[in-house]
């Protein structure tokens, strides 16, 4: 491995002992000095950073390299050369692959997968729910101590609330990490149908029809009230509420 040096880069370091613009010496791969003597480097590469940004390699906390299952569109190895070149290194692995990453023999496919490539670091997110089909709840405390570093539906609604009450609870007692985003499709199975749903004027909010698509709920439509009611059609109704 060729020694480097890295010069008059503008180093950002959040909590380091450096920051601005610096030159970098690379000796074996590992960083023995900032602004120091290059004597102990031998015939060193020359990086020239002026005006560049040199930093920790960033963290990708969403990705899908379509593998396993997806190869035909994508591989890991395409995916993670693109994701080095523009400066990630670690990538939060989504479980929304062929098949689900629901157990624990599937974090060590993906491990393995990426550890063969040997170019992105990879931390596995597991499945919240048995296939992704938000009715079961996976073996969590068992997917977390395979490897994964934390649990998501992605972008699976998970219809019952009381399965993501239990998953909530359970996860704050086994301090395990979830990433949710919160949706439902109670009202409406498709962004179509919803779509569909307002230009007939069967979606209310507090009893007013509304006719605009991109519509988004503030907290001004609460009008000073703890909860809204958000309704499709006579006989399909939920209340939001702010706490």
């Amino acid at each position: 491995m060729n020694d480097l040096i890295i010069k008059s880069g503008n180093l950002v370091n959040p909590g380091g002992q450096f920051s601005g613009v610096h030159d970098i010496y690379i000796k074996d791969g590992v960083i023995i000095g900032i602004d120091e003597d290059n004597k102990k480097l031998n015939s060193p590469i020359i990086i020239e950073a002026e005006n560049c940004i040199v930093c920790p390699g960033l963290v990708d906390l969403s990705v899908r390299f379509r593998e396993p299952g997806l190869e035909k569109e994508a591989t890991v190895a395409s995916e993670s050369k693109a994701a080095v070149s523009s400066g990630v290194t670690t990538v939060c692995y989504m479980p929304d692959t062929q098949p689900v990453i629901d157990t624990p023999a599937q974090i060590k496919l993906v491990e393995e997968i990426f550890n063969n490539i040997g170019i992105c670091k990879v931390k596995v997110l597991a499945a919240l729910t048995k296939g992704l089909d938000g009715n079961k709840l996976s073996s969590m405390v068992e997917l977390r101590e395979s490897g994964a570093v934390a649990l998501t539906n992605c972008l699976n609604p998970i219809r019952d609330s009381l399965v993501l009450r239990r998953a909530m609870e359970y996860a704050s007692g086994q301090d395990i990490t979830i990433f949710y985003q919160p949706q439902n499709n109670y009202l409406a199975n498709s962004k179509g149908e919803a779509r569909r749903l307002v230009r007939g004027g069967a979606v209310k909010v507090n009893n007013i029809s509304i006719n605009d698509e991109n519509k988004k709920i503030t907290k001004l439509d609460f009008e000073n009230k703890k909860q809204l009611k958000l309704s499709a059609g006579k006989k399909k109704h939920i209340l939001l509420q702010i706490k």
